[in-house]
């Protein structure tokens, strides 16, 4: 009993620090071109690009991932090392999508993008891709 107490003692204390810092999201944005305006509703011809930043070690690397959703099912997932606290992904929708799309007449598709750092979750976005 007495190791429980002090073992949740320690970590009352040291909170985080023990266990690795987590990595807190300052600023997500969608857009349609690098450093662009946010906005969620994109065109099938557009590339959709999601610019985040968080709160970072000076010097360390990362590893970042973007999960891009179509419907409900994991379409793409990149992953790349950054170094600092400041890291940008874009998706560029296939011909595929894009004729299925243009085939049906005109269609808005519900998407969303999921953020990670180390395999850690920060974020998830929502927008629309219309034809």
């Amino acid at each position: 009993m007495k190791k429980i107490l002090m073992a949740l003692l320690i970590f009352a204390m040291c909170g985080n620090q023990a266990f690795g810092k987590k990595k807190e999201l300052t600023r997500i944005i969608m857009s349609n071109s690098p450093g662009g305006e946010e906005i969620n509703q994109f065109d099938c011809r557009d590339v959709v690009y999601i610019d985040f930043v968080f709160k970072a070690e000076k010097g360390e690397s990362y590893l970042a991932e973007a999960r891009w959703i179509n419907n409900g099912e994991e379409d793409r997932r990149f992953q790349w090392k950054i170094t600092g606290n400041h890291a940008y992904a874009h998706l560029i929708l296939d011909k595929s999508f894009k004729g299925r799309l243009l085939s049906i007449g005109g269609f808005t598709d519900k998407w969303r993008v999921e953020v990670y750092i180390d395999g850690e979750f920060l974020a998830e976005k929502f927008f629309y891709v219309s034809c």
